[in-house]
């Protein structure tokens, strides 16, 4: 029923192309308050962070939360689609595009996912425009 196990909502700048994989994001350095991409410390997150697709935002997610876990029907997913959307408009300000996207593998190098419903997600897909 469901195509992927997880889905995420990701902001960006660049305008992407539907059934595009999305290329890799980078560690923050929270030292420096920057991103490590074309440091000396650059180092890959081994995949893209996004606002987590998830039944609940309120809750903690974790990596074993999978779609088919989570949600009985597409109707459950659409909403929960139409949350996250809200919640990262809300909380990612400044992105000029918002794209649903899907993956199956979720934080493949289990690296932190630091911010309130975050979740690196491997290979993901874009779908649509949100």
């Amino acid at each position: 029923m469901f195509k992927f196990d997880y889905y995420g909502i990701r902001g960006t700048d660049n305008k992407e192309e539907i059934n595009n994989v999305l290329e890799t994001s980078y560690v923050w350095d929270y030292e420096n308050d920057c991103c490590t991409y074309g440091q000396e410390n650059e180092e890959e997150l081994g995949g893209v962070c996004v606002t987590f697709v998830s039944d609940s935002l309120d809750q903690p997610n974790t990596p074993d939360n999978l779609v088919t876990d989570m949600f009985e029907t597409e109707q459950e997913l659409k909403s929960a689609i139409e949350a996250a959307t809200e919640f990262a408009k809300k909380n990612q300000s400044g992105y000029k595009y918002y794209y649903l996207v899907g993956a199956d593998e979720r934080n493949p190098y289990g690296m932190q996912e630091a911010d309130d419903n975050e979740a690196i997600l491997a290979d993901a897909i874009v779908l649509r425009e949100v």
